[in-house]
């Protein structure tokens, strides 16, 4: 401690409590986004491993006719996408830039975007990498556990 300074736990507590409201990350996700996360699945129950990949959730409108269109911006009119990092057991958690580790309230179309497709594209059908063929669909409900499982099928 510095010498002559005295810190009360009240002064600790609220310097504490400052730095948390300005840490990005801190502050209470906006209203309409939740946490969401899950686990790619090969076909034979077995967690997905050894791949480099980001799952991307994709803003869709189910009821609308869908030409396959991907926009990368992060906000669409259908919503916010999302995407979370591939760990070395198939899970994911999604992320939304810039409120972290929550997803807005929606429906989704989830691909798989190699990092390193040369490698990785034969182990993975194209149909997951791209918005117009994945089959795989999710909706992100505010009082749902928000917990997907994506199976791998050849």
């Amino acid at each position: 401690m510095l010498a002559g300074a005295q810190f009360s736990k009240k002064k600790i507590c609220g310097l504490l409590a400052l730095g948390c409201l300005i840490a990005p990350g801190c502050s209470p996700a906006p209203e309409g986004f939740v946490p969401a996360n899950g686990v790619i699945k090969m076909a034979d129950g077995s967690p997905l491993t050894g791949v480099e990949a980001v799952v991307r959730f994709n803003p869709y409108d189910p009821r609308a006719i869908d030409d396959g269109t991907l926009v990368f911006d992060y906000e669409t009119p259908q919503g916010t996408s999302c995407s979370g990092w591939l760990t070395t057991d198939g899970q994911f958690t999604l992320k939304t830039r810039p409120h972290g580790k929550v997803a807005e309230v929606g429906h989704y179309k989830v691909i798989l975007a190699l990092l390193n497709p040369e490698r990785d594209g034969t182990r993975i059908p194209k149909r997951y990498q791209l918005h117009e063929s994945t089959p795989w669909t999710a909706e992100i409900k505010v009082d749902g556990k928000n917990e997907f499982e994506f199976v791998l099928a050849h």
